[in-house]
């Protein structure tokens, strides 16, 4: 089964015919490392399904670059604000690791809403599992301490500890980069 198929068919179920539309406007992109998928400013054109690879989430903040998560392999992602508005992005959306993208444009988005009855109802579930995963997020970073957050990130997201550099990593847990050394060096001894 087509890995998209699958995850879509994870939120709702889909017929061949459906699953025909869907994949006829499908295309596929190859990104490389430290590339940037989409550029603040710019309008999101495109919604992506990410097979393989890692992304992350970068905004500017008084002139200093800020990570404000990160996309990993199986998800949907767009900059979701310029995307449904097609207004400039108020974020840039980066690839750190090597992906292998699944797009849709906007208009081929609009078009699938047409022709697949329940594409709707996908997206209002993908559309809650993302809220609630943000609203957790923002839950931990007022509750949770840095050294906290961080070893949730150890024990639920070790590929993020692994291949995200400290920098980036630090940035998205808020903390100084000298900081989350000294957090891992306690948990190391």
């Amino acid at each position: 089964m087509h890995p998209f198929r699958e995850h879509i068919s994870s939120f709702i179920s889909l017929s061949p015919s459906d699953w025909g539309a869907i994949e006829a406007r499908l295309e596929v992109e190859e990104v490389g490392e430290n590339a940037w998928w989409l550029e603040e400013g710019k309008i999101c054109r495109k919604l992506g399904w990410l097979e393989s690879g890692l992304l992350r989430y970068v905004e500017m903040v008084e002139g200093e670059e800020k990570t404000k998560f990160f996309t990993t392999s199986g998800q949907l992602f767009t900059s979701s604000i310029s995307f449904a508005d097609q207004t400039p992005a108020a974020e840039s959306i980066q690839v750190i690791r090597p992906a292998r993208i699944h797009v849709l444009s906007f208009d081929q988005v609009q078009e699938i809403y047409q022709l697949v009855p329940t594409w709707a109802l996908y997206i209002r579930r993908v559309l809650l599992s993302v809220t609630r995963d943000t609203d957790q997020l923002l839950s931990e970073s007022k509750t949770m301490s840095a050294e906290e957050r961080y070893r949730r990130l150890l024990q639920e997201e070790p590929e993020l500890v692994r291949d995200v550099s400290i920098k980036h990593l630090a940035s998205y847990l808020g903390i100084a980069p000298e900081s989350l050394s000294r957090i891992r060096r306690r948990l190391r001894d």
